[in-house]
């Protein structure tokens, strides 16, 4: 599930098509995604209680993260045989990893966890399927499916936390689409012409990271999170307030997704915390 959609930009030479079966996704973005979210919930239940059942779990995203890539264009009727081709060959390859790890740990906390991806990832591969169009419920559920890496992670090292997987890949689709939001707007804020237009271009923005901050926050005061979650989100609130003074940035998508992977870096740290809690 790739949230952020390549998209041409005007005035450059386009990129040459890889070759039929060398699909790869291709943002940076969409990487941190689906990797920040499997650390934070390896640190969620540190120490680490079984690095092979981890391992094939991490194999398990990788593989269904090529595959659903293999499906968009084979969706849109591009290179169909060969996308087909390589698209079945990644998903027998997420079959038997999770076979694998329904040996491991059982079906019964890999179920909902499945269910929830299966879901997620239609919803995605609908918003998708025209031609590749950046859609925001198709940037909002890939953000989404590619936190439950996080609640995947949990359940690889403890299959009774549950309760723990859920709230790892809550705090990660959280905070993912609140980024995810604030990156469009800087991007429509490069083309609007009138300061009106770009301060309503951050409304969406400043909702999602008040509403995450409070539900973190909200949180930590029930006892549900560390407080090194709240804490982790300070660095997301001050980038907020910097992009907000100059919503204009002269900065490509791409130099923005490589921020917003370094911070959400920073914010995966605050999963430290949920081992010391009561």
């Amino acid at each position: 599930m790739d949230p952020h959609p390549p998209a041409a930009v005007e005035g450059r030479t386009p990129e040459r098509r890889p070759a039929p079966g060398a699909v790869r996704p291709r943002e940076r973005g969409a990487w941190g995604i689906l990797l920040v979210p499997y650390a934070m919930g390896m640190l969620a239940t540190w120490p680490p209680r079984d690095l092979p059942g981890a391992a094939v779990g991490l194999l398990l995203v990788f593989a269904l993260f090529i595959a659903q890539a293999a499906l968009l264009p084979w969706l849109s009727g591009e290179q169909a045989r060969a996308r087909a081709r390589e698209a079945a060959g990644w998903s027998l390859l997420v079959v038997a990893a999770a076979i694998v790890l329904a040996c491991r740990v059982g079906l019964r906390p890999l179920g909902p966890v499945g269910a929830a991806a299966a879901a997620l990832l239609s919803l995605h591969l609908l918003a998708r399927s025209e031609r590749g169009r950046r859609d925001v419920w198709a940037q909002w559920s890939g953000a989404a499916g590619l936190s439950l890496s996080g609640a995947l992670a949990v359940v690889t090292q403890d299959p009774a936390e549950l309760r723990l997987a859920w709230l790892v890949w809550g705090l990660a689709a959280l905070y993912f689409t609140a980024g995810i939001s604030l990156v469009r707007s800087c991007i429509a804020a490069r083309a609007a012409q009138s300061p009106l237009r770009r301060a309503r271009g951050v409304r969406g923005a400043v909702a999602w990271h008040a509403g995450a901050a409070f539900l973190y926050a909200a949180g930590a005061g029930a006892g549900l999170l560390p407080w090194s979650v709240p804490v982790t989100f300070l660095p997301a609130l001050a980038r907020l307030g910097w992009y907000l003074r100059k919503p204009r940035l002269d900065l490509s998508p791409r130099q923005l997704g490589w921020r917003e992977v370094l911070l959400s870096m920073v914010f995966a740290a605050g999963a430290l915390g949920f081992p010391l809690l009561p």
